[in-house]
């Protein structure tokens, strides 16, 4: 392909994050954004592939991570214009989607609660350069936990443990086995005294995979463990099989 062709890929054509990745960054196409430390073009990639309907699928599985491919667009729109937005203008470091990336990090980290993520999120905001990008908020930074995929399923539960409310239970209004109410008392709008968060199983695989440094360990027993029939690692074992 001539290095110059535009890729229409609001138009049906699929970007080949693969073939780019790895040639020199083109001045012409975002000068202030090169040299960023972007970790998320593998995972851009991944998505891309799933709005075209190749997404990678883990063994076992017939369908890709993402089943409303319109709204996978969307997302993909949002993101990849946001990994090719400098921080502030002139920044060859961070764009505005790594930055972020790595204050989620670090509130994870340092297990920091939302306000204090906020106020060092308007303190950083006030430190940089005039024509920052930075959201304005936690509440809009989880915009982008979503469109990554990093979504959980809240499920409310027993406050003493004994059962989820999914399935036959889901619309039960105590616990069967201990009678305890599901509601908190007296509110009128049947707010759960406990909640689960489920982090589907197939979704934190993919994610495991999107990016080439962690899929080469995800596959290291296969591509790179010595296998001789000596017993050395647990992939050595037959339960590994």
């Amino acid at each position: 392909m001539v290095e110059t062709y535009t890729t229409w890929i609001h138009h049906g054509e699929l970007f080949d994050f693969g073939s780019t990745r790895h040639q020199p960054r083109q001045p012409t196409v975002a000068p202030e954004t090169e040299g960023l430390e972007d970790d998320m073009v593998d995972m851009l990639g991944v998505m891309m592939r799933a709005s075209s309907g190749n997404a990678p699928v883990i063994e076992g599985s017939t369908t890709p991570n993402y089943s409303n491919l319109t709204d996978l667009n969307d997302k993909l729109a949002r993101l990849i214009r946001d990994a090719n937005l400098p921080l502030y203008p002139g920044c060859k470091d961070f764009s505005r989607l790594s930055f972020v990336m790595k204050l989620l990090n670090n509130k994870l980290v340092t297990n920091s609660t939302d306000k204090a993520f906020n106020i060092n999120l308007d303190l950083v905001k006030k430190a940089l350069p005039v024509g920052e990008t930075l959201p304005s908020s936690f509440y809009e930074v989880k915009r982008y936990m979503e469109d990554l995929g990093f979504g959980y399923t809240t499920i409310d539960a027993c406050p003493n443990h004994c059962v989820l409310y999914r399935g036959p239970l889901e619309s039960a209004k105590s616990c069967p086995k201990c009678n305890e109410s599901r509601y908190i008392p007296g509110k009128q709008n049947n707010v759960a005294q406990k909640k689960a968060r489920y982090f589907p199983l197939k979704d934190r695989l993919q994610r495991l995979y999107m990016t080439k440094e962690d899929a080469k360990d995800m596959r290291w027993h296969k591509d790179l463990r010595v296998n001789d029939d000596t017993l050395r690692h647990p992939a050595d074992g037959k339960t590994w099989k």
